[in-house]
């Protein structure tokens, strides 16, 4: 009877193993004749007849990826020299029957059997090839991102840490990930003393209610000053404690525009306090104007050959802000002062910015106003709005402003009832181009790329460099059949034009692209996953094509 459970209770392990969807093995060291085992999932995982592994050491030592090897052994024997107690978790590639190497993880221990004169040890294999490679895939992101990815833990307003930041943090602050992990208080020792403060009154308020943090600060490393701005998202653990994961950014490029433009505005305003703003004085039933001489220097006209007049100056205003201005000249008679920008003439052609502010006086008839030429605040303005919305290395719009842009085109999309597109491009290969001709030659390449993507597109459509090498273009108004057309046109060009790189060599590049067409409901990064995973299956089928 006690003969019979036990085999029961065998055959009903056996079968639990069976199922289990993992390698379970059992081995002695050394002894590949006693005992040794390995369950069936072996084929269907790695395509392993277990019947015909009858060394499953002698079989592990020859499918380890050779490069894993030795560090796989040396944790074995740190943990065999330590006691072998708990057990022993390795990650290392594994040859499939096939010939390719996939991640797995190994969790090893000791079995403990008073009864075996040979020590036993039994383990389980997991195929982890897909989380290893969305870990890269992360790491890669982290490794192109303009600044350092974080995660904070707020335990009170003045204790806090950070469990994960990326390595960029040392370019920013000159702190190393483990010094932030052990004690994010070191954060303060580089915070300048009167921001602070305002540091900790943020991480206080999003404690408090769980916010999103959204704050800028200054530190000082290596005796300069840097302006850092903080972004983070919250995430309620069950706990008390929450998380934010959020972007560090060196926002000192910024800060340094903004101070210009506050300079530049402060200045025209001590400009106009000394005389240096135009005004005049408007008939608006005869048509009557008078400029002092600074309009005629801000407009370079010679006051000896020019008079003014509306008809003259309606001329000089641009067609497409002539209504503005009309519509606030008629205003500030019926209302009131009125200020208002707008482009005018300049003698040598060219169109500046100027903004004007007109008083009505109590005849009911006659406004005076006052002009100064802003071009200068205009045009820092633009620079800061390309700062933030373009890639510096290609000119390309970055992944924050595509982004926005896919959004807006989603909802005009739906309003409108037409089709919309996404192609994602990715350079084939890339790594090795890096590898062999070095990083400079890789820029040259993305440049390059860049300049073939935006030529071979639609005045209407939207390129972005996304990632390292990667790129995507929003389609409006287009099919996915269209997309596709589009796409493979761009590939056809770039596979058949040569680059040309430092030392005067040219190089042959070919890319993957993945399209998908906008559904119902779809938010950017649905349509922006679906082309990616399009992408990747192209990359799966060989590389150099089109996938949808």
């Amino acid at each position: 009877m006690e003969k019979q459970v036990a085999t029961d209770s065998a055959s009903e392990l056996n079968e639990l193993v069976h199922d289990i969807p993992a390698i379970v093995y059992r081995l002695a060291f050394g002894h590949p004749s006693l005992g040794a085992s390995i369950s069936a999932d072996v084929q269907r995982t790695l395509g392993y007849n277990p019947t015909e592994l009858d060394d499953l050491e002698q079989w592990w030592f020859d499918n380890i990826h050779p490069v894993d090897r030795e560090l796989a052994l040396k944790k074995f024997q740190v943990w065999y020299e330590n006691g072998a107690d708990g057990v022993l978790r390795r990650e290392y590639r594994f040859r499939h029957q096939n010939g390719g190497y996939l991640w797995v993880e190994d969790s090893l221990r000791q079995q403990h059997a008073v009864s075996q004169s040979v020590q036993f040890y039994v383990g389980i294999l997991v195929v982890i090839d897909a989380e290893v490679k969305a870990r890269s895939r992360i790491q890669h992101l982290t490794e192109v991102a303009p600044g350092a990815f974080f995660q904070l833990q707020i335990v009170s307003p003045t204790e806090f840490y950070f469990p994960y930041v990326s390595h960029q943090v040392n370019e920013l602050l000159e702190l190393s990930p483990l010094q932030l992990k052990e004690e994010g208080a070191v954060l303060l020792e580089r915070v300048h003393a009167d921001d602070a403060k305002s540091l900790l009154q943020s991480f206080a308020d999003a404690s408090t209610s769980a916010q999103t943090i959204v704050c800028e600060f200054r530190v000082e490393v290596g005796g300069q000053i840097k302006w850092l701005s903080m972004h983070a998202a919250a995430e309620q653990h069950l706990t008390d404690v929450s998380s934010w994961y959020g972007i560090l950014t060196d926002a000192t490029q910024r800060k340094t525009i903004e101070k210009e433009m506050q300079q530049a505005y402060d200045d025209l305003r001590l400009a106009q306090e000394v005389g240096r703003v135009g005004h005049w004085k408007q008939n608006v039933e005869t048509g009557e104007l008078m400029w002092s001489d600074m309009i005629y220097q801000i407009l370079g006209l010679d006051p000896n050959k020019v008079s003014p007049c509306v008809e003259l100056f309606n001329e000089l205003v641009h067609p497409d802000d002539l209504d503005t201005v009309l519509h606030h000249e008629k205003t500030a008679i019926e209302e009131g002062v009125q200020g208002y920008q707008h482009r005018i003439r300049h003698a040598d052609g060219h169109y500046i910015w100027v903004e004007e502010y007109a008083t009505p006086q109590a005849d009911g008839v006659t406004l005076i106003g006052a002009v100064r030429d802003i071009s200068e605040q205009k045009a820092l303005e633009l620079k800061l709005r390309k700062l933030v919305a373009t890639d510096d290395m290609t000119g390309l719009f970055n992944r924050r402003f595509f982004s926005d842009q896919v959004e807006r085109a989603l909802a005009d999309a739906k309003r409108h009832g037409t089709p919309l597109s996404l192609i994602m491009v990715d350079i084939d290969y890339f790594k090795r181009v890096n590898d062999t001709y070095g990083h400079p030659t890789g820029d040259d390449v993305i440049i390059a790329m860049a300049q073939l993507l935006k030529r071979g597109t639609r005045v209407s459509d939207c390129c972005a460099r996304i990632g390292g090498e990667e790129f995507a273009i929003l389609l409006p108004e287009t099919t996915l059949s269209q997309a596709e057309q589009i796409a493979e046109q761009l590939r056809a060009n770039i596979e058949q034009t040569p680059i040309a790189v430092q030392g005067g060599q040219s190089l042959s590049i070919t890319v993957t692209a993945g399209i998908a067409t906008a559904e119902a409901g779809d938010s950017w990064t649905q349509l922006l996953g679906r082309a990616d995973k399009a992408l990747y299956r192209g990359k799966q089928s060989g590389r150099n094509r089109v996938h949808r």
